[in-house]
């Protein structure tokens, strides 16, 4: 578990996990990587800037970071928002996240 992230995250992010794998999507690296952002900056004003935190760390494209979160937008873990005169927003639909009881996978 990352040390970095408070139980309730690290709850989130393993169930986000379990969602990819019960659909047969791999959770690499980079995309736990990139799980691991969501769930601690949701919701996230610009992709853009967290893409490059992200990248100065690690190894992580942009095509990655895309995928990753268009995956997460179509298991319906992630909401997309588009306030009036403003880039696009993203946060967890925590109801998506925690509506079925799911046992947590500490990795």
């Amino acid at each position: 578990m990352d040390s970095n992230l408070n139980i309730d995250e690290q709850l989130l992010i393993n169930r986000i996990r379990l969602a990819f794998e019960k659909k047969g999507i791999a959770v690499t690296k980079q995309r736990s990587k990139i799980i691991q952002m969501v769930c601690s900056s949701s919701p996230i004003t610009d992709l853009d800037e967290e893409w490059v935190k992200l990248r100065l760390e690690n190894r992580i494209s942009w095509a990655t970071m895309r995928v990753t979160i268009s995956l997460m937008q179509k298991l319906g873990l992630l909401i997309t928002e588009k306030p009036e005169n403003l880039k696009k927003q993203f946060r967890l639909n925590l109801d998506a996240i925690t509506a079925h009881p799911i046992e947590p996978i500490i990795k």
